[in-house]
């Protein structure tokens, strides 16, 4: 299993605190792919690769889905975890569960999404769906919002590549796209758990002002460390 993880020319700059906290908190071991526009400006250590898209100037920002497609026309994994380079993890990430979640994924043809946060927990008309083991798999109401959240979560490339069409920002895929997969691709399952097997800070850039990193939704002890190694 990997894991994909995006980024762009504005956000670069985070990716030094992504890799160091990646590893810190899910392990050397784990596998990831950096997918990029211009050259990195570090080398990171050896469990992550890179792909470089292409030119930045032709991914502006409407045309995230079309970088994004470009990757995932590009791999063969089957099933893939999918990150954003702000999407700084703050806690111990149960591994074992998501490699559980990905065999499972990999079983079922009909799955779009496992959400490995817990977006489908607070999602409306959320229940229970089934039980992996330990693990409580839950589902939320097709109506409700962010069936196509880009929140961290497990991903069938197949499934997503029916989903996702050009021209479209990030917000467009989570807000247009949720009402596409409700009313084109309704066979398509999106699941959660109530565990949560994962979980990173989600604001760590607020509103688009790159050049503030908000380090609050960190531990103090990861904030000091990440100023401490320079990387911001």
């Amino acid at each position: 299993m990997r894991v994909l993880v995006t980024t762009s020319d504005k956000y670069m700059h985070l990716l030094r605190g992504f890799v160091h906290l990646f590893n810190k908190y899910w392990g050397t071991n784990t596998k990831a792919l950096i997918c990029h526009y211009s050259d990195l400006p570090f080398t990171p250590t050896p469990n992550f690769e890179t792909f470089k898209i292409g030119d930045q100037e032709l991914y502006p920002f409407k045309k995230w889905s079309d970088g994004l497609i470009k990757v995932l026309e590009s791999i063969d994994d089957e099933v893939f975890v999918l990150m954003l380079e702000d999407y700084w993890i703050n806690r111990m990430v149960n591994a074992e569960m998501i490699m559980d979640l990905y065999a499972y994924m990999k079983s079922r043809d009909d799955l779009l999404k496992i959400d490995l946060m817990n977006d489908r927990l607070y999602a409306g008309g959320m229940r229970d769906y089934a039980s992996l083991g330990y693990i409580d798999l839950i589902i939320s109401d097709p109506n409700s919002a962010y069936h196509m959240s880009l929140m961290t979560g497990l991903w069938r490339r197949d499934n997503m590549l029916k989903v996702l069409i050009p021209n479209e920002s990030a917000h467009e895929i989570e807000t247009i796209g949720t009402t596409r997969v409700r009313e084109q691709h309704s066979d398509l399952i999106v699941l959660g758990t109530r565990q949560a097997p994962l979980r990173h800070a989600v604001d760590i850039v607020r509103s688009l002002k790159v050049d503030e990193v908000n380090l609050k939704s960190l531990h103090k002890h990861d904030a000091d460390e990440i100023k401490g190694l320079g990387f911001i």
